[in-house]
């Protein structure tokens, strides 16, 4: 179950997922958090997850391995939908670009 406080969206799995204006999203979970890098987007997307920046816990630095970071962005996907919106997720930054150029 979510609720909204300001613009902070809290589950009662023990997490929250809030947006930090057009860029960025902080996620907490417990006593740890982290900012995950984001960008707000125009078309059927609110906005567009960058999976890759989730590395590390913000206050000590203890690695992030895939198994949680595919469940931080189910977190932040089912965040999102609680408000009614619709976000993508990239692997990579230049996914869908040529780095070439």
């Amino acid at each position: 179950m979510f609720t909204l406080k300001k613009n902070v969206v809290e589950s009662d799995k023990g997490f929250s997922v809030q947006v930090l204006g057009r860029a960025g999203i902080k996620y907490v979970e417990g006593s740890k958090s982290m900012v995950v890098d984001s960008e707000l987007l125009i078309g059927p997307y609110y906005m567009v997850i960058y999976k890759k920046s989730i590395m590390n816990w913000k206050e000590n630095s203890e690695h992030i391995d895939q198994n949680k970071k595919d469940e931080m962005v189910q977190n932040i996907r089912e965040a999102f939908l609680f408000l009614g919106l619709e976000i993508t997720i990239e692997e990579d930054y230049w996914a869908g670009t040529n780095k070439d150029e």
